[in-house]
């Protein structure tokens, strides 16, 4: 599907958000502050939440490829393909420039995508995968200059241990490492950090859920797929009650293509 900048915005989920457990959030019944791309990219830490067909992956990946127009350091990385061969989990840029950011100053951008495609073969490969890449920026003293974006399904998540695991691998103000052997490490554990006082290891990720499509972005998409009349579409939608139907791309996609072959946008059955 060829990708339309619908400037796509976020919701910021509470600090609590899921509780104190593993259970499934409901992104419908939470809600914050509204973001855009440029909001997550000033940030450190974020985790990017939404549902199936939602886009994501599609976003995610344009807005890796805004950061490398600009200039920036940035990495589109597939987790579901980290823990067997690191470099070709790059799907925007590369291993050698990869190396050669964690050898600069610069700030970086590190994109991974996604939680769910992670845990399809193994449940623990999310978190080899997390370790791993922690590991590896880690090693260089680059985590104080790192900006990390996760996605995955909200079906994915896993409030709590998923957030913890995160934040413990990509510690914001402890750049300073030090390797310990493997009989004194504690387990599970790939590098433990140089103590910066009690609390040095702060949790410093945010979680927001991608928001569904409104009607200005399901004209624009509309148009552009070729649809000489959008607000003939959005009337129709209006009619037939179909706008549960356009808040995911993958959705609207089909939709917008039946009522191209079709002048009208079909039945629920249809």
């Amino acid at each position: 599907m060829r990708f339309v900048d619908l400037q796509r915005t976020f919701i910021e989920l509470p600090s609590n958000a899921g509780g104190r457990g593993d259970g499934e959030l409901a992104l419908s019944s939470l809600g914050g502050a509204e973001l855009t791309w440029p909001d997550l990219f000033g940030r450190f830490r974020t985790v990017v939440l939404s549902e199936a067909g939602s886009g994501k992956t599609s976003e995610i990946r344009q807005a890796t490829a805004t950061l490398r127009g600009q200039g920036k350091r940035a990495f589109f990385i597939r987790l579901e393909h980290v823990s067997d061969d690191f470099e070709e989990a790059f799907e925007e840029g590369t291993i050698q420039e990869f190396e050669s950011w964690l050898g600069s100053e610069e700030e970086g951008w590190i994109l991974l995508d996604s939680i769910d495609e992670a845990r399809l073969r193994h449940p623990a490969d999310f978190e080899r995968a997390i370790r791993k890449v922690g590991k590896r920026i880690a090693m260089a003293s680059a985590l104080h200059r790192s900006h990390v974006i996760i996605t995955g399904r909200t079906t994915a998540w896993r409030p709590k241990t998923d957030l913890d695991l995160c934040n413990i691998h990509f510690p914001i103000n402890a750049p300073r490492v030090k390797l310990v052997p493997d009989e004194e490490r504690p387990e599970n554990v790939d590098v433990q950090f140089e103590a910066l006082g009690p609390n040095s290891l702060s949790l410093t990720f945010k979680i927001v859920a991608l928001k569904d499509l409104d009607s200005r972005q399901v004209e624009s998409f509309a148009e552009a797929k070729g649809v000489e009349k959008p607000s003939l579409l959005l009337d129709a939608i209006e009619r037939g009650d179909a706008w549960a139907f356009t808040t995911r791309p993958q959705d609207l996609e089909e939709l917008v293509q039946f009522w191209i072959d079709n002048e009208r946008i079909g039945t629920r059955l249809e």
